[in-house]
C-alpha cells in the first residue's frame, strides 16, 4: 500500500468517526481508481451507502451513489476475497440496488445477499452487524407476501425461505456478541417479537431503542420508528 493510499484511509477513518460521511467520500473517491485495494474499495463503498441514507440527498443522487456503492464493494470482493467487510457490503449493497431493479432480479439477488451476509459472518464471527444483516434477510423473506413467494416459485423452482424465529434468533445472537451496539437491532427485535406475539419483550426492546443515545440521522429514523411501534403496543 503507498504512502499516499495510506495517509487517506487513516484520514477517513477519523472522518468516520466524527460521522461526517461527506468527508469520508471525498477523501476515498480521489483513490477510486486503486480498484486492487479491498480496503479502499469497501470502505469507498460504505461511504457510498452512507451518504445515500442522508434525507438531503435526492433520488437520483441515491441511485447513483448505491450504484457506485455496489461496484467498489464488488471490486472489494476481487481484491480480497478472505475479507469479511468486502462481503458484508457487497451484501449491503447488493439488497439497496434490488430496490432500483425490476422482481426477478431482486427475488435472484435474495440467495446471493443471503450467501454474503453468511460468507461475513463466517469470516469474522466478532462482528454484529453481520448476524443483524441476516436477521433482516429472514425477517424480509418471512414477512414475502403471497404473489411475491408464487412468483419466487415461478422463476426460480425454489423461493427463498426463512421464518421470524430464525430472523430473532439471528439479531439476538447480534447482542450476544455486541449488546446495545445498534438501535436498528433493537427495533428489529421488537418488529419480530410482534411478529411472533410476544409483546413483552417487543415493548423491552423498543423502549431499549427509543433511550438510546443517538449519534446519526439514521438513529434518529430507527428511534421514531421505536416510537411508532411502541404506540401500537
Amino acid at each position: 500500500m503507498s504512502d499516499d493510499i495510506g495517509e487517506c484511509l487513516k484520514q477517513a477513518d477519523q472522518f468516520y468517526n466524527e460521522n461526517k460521511f461527506q468527508e469520508v467520500y471525498d477523501t476515498l473517491v480521489k483513490h477510486k481508481a486503486q480498484t486492487a485495494n479491498c480496503e479502499l474499495q469497501w470502505k469507498l463503498a460504505r461511504a457510498a451507502r452512507d451518504l445515500s441514507q442522508l434525507s438531503a440527498t435526492s433520488k437520483e443522487k441515491v441511485k447513483e451513489l448505491i450504484f457506485e456503492g455496489l461496484e467498489c464493494a464488488e471490486n472489494a470482493v476481487k481484491a480480497g476475497d478472505s475479507d469479511f467487510a468486502a462481503h458484508k457490503w457487497k451484501g449491503i449493497l447488493l439488497s439497496d440496488v434490488s430496490e432500483f431493479e425490476g422482481s426477478k432480479k431482486q427475488i435472484a439477488n435474495a440467495y446471493l445477499i443471503r450467501d454474503e451476509f453468511t460468507r461475513a459472518s463466517e469470516l469474522n464471527p466478532k462482528d454484529a452487524l453481520c448476524y443483524s444483516l441476516l436477521g433482516e434477510w429472514c425477517y424480509t423473506v418471512s414477512n414475502m407476501g403471497w404473489i411475491q413467494k408464487n412468483a419466487a416459485k415461478a422463476l426460480f423452482g425454489t423461493p427463498p425461505s426463512s421464518s421470524f424465529q430464525e430472523a430473532l434468533e439471528q439479531f439476538l445472537k447480534a447482542e450476544e456478541v455486541s449488546s446495545g451496539f445498534y438501535v436498528g437491532n433493537q427495533v428489529s427485535l421488537g418488529k419480530t417479537y410482534i411478529k411472533l406475539g410476544n409483546k413483552a419483550e417487543a415493548r423491552k426492546w423498543l423502549e431499549k431503542a427509543v433511550q438510546y443515545p443517538r449519534e446519526t440521522e439514521k438513529d434518529d429514523k430507527s428511534i421514531e420508528e421505536a416510537k411508532k411501534l411502541l404506540k401500537t403496543l
